[in-house]
């Protein structure tokens, strides 16, 4: 069953210390602007960051006026097999549609498990490029509940810039 809030079609593979990322499109964005179209970009980031606490997170170039972008971009992390093989090891999809005036807009986001990918699911075999590699459709997921008892445990702490920086983050993920 196709999601309400699109999809996301990546390739992903691990060789040499390196995790390689392509985000080639997305099919059924959520309409965020007024003119019925959004102006797509994926923010692609690796989880836990206590886990990849040196790996920034990058992002596709902003597609204007469409639900149905094609990006074909490709991103390269600096990891070792040891950190992709940890428990709960994930690539994040952030679809945001690009504003000028106001805040970006949430569109939806996937989640990639890091040990599932060529190259760490199977380290005994040796992926250096894309090639032959099958494209992984992911449905994209909306925030659903903002007064979630994590999110209200986190907010009162008000002295820990990292729960703070978390919340600020997923409640700018609701979509309205």
């Amino acid at each position: 069953m196709p999601s309400p809030y699109g999809s996301l079609a990546v390739r992903a593979y691990f060789n040499h210390d390196s995790l390689c990322v392509e985000v080639l499109h997305a099919r059924d964005v959520v309409p965020l602007d007024p003119n019925g179209f959004s102006d797509p970009f994926v923010v692609i980031e690796l989880l836990p960051r206590r886990i990849f606490l040196h790996c920034m997170e990058q992002q596709t170039n902003v597609h204007k006026r469409t639900l149905h972008p094609v990006f074909d971009e490709c991103f390269e992390f600096s990891v070792t097999l040891e950190q992709c093989l940890t428990e709960g090891a994930m690539i994040c999809f952030t679809v945001m549609d690009h504003d000028v005036l106001t805040a970006n807009d949430f569109g939806g986001e996937a989640y990639l498990a890091l040990g599932n990918i060529p190259g760490v699911a199977d380290y005994s075999t040796s992926v250096d490029n894309f090639h032959g590699l099958k494209q992984i459709e992911l449905p994209l997921m909306e925030q659903k509940d903002k007064c979630n008892p994590i999110l209200q445990i986190l907010e009162v702490r008000i002295n820990d810039k990292q729960a703070q920086d978390f919340v600020r983050k997923q409640k700018a993920r609701f979509i309205n």
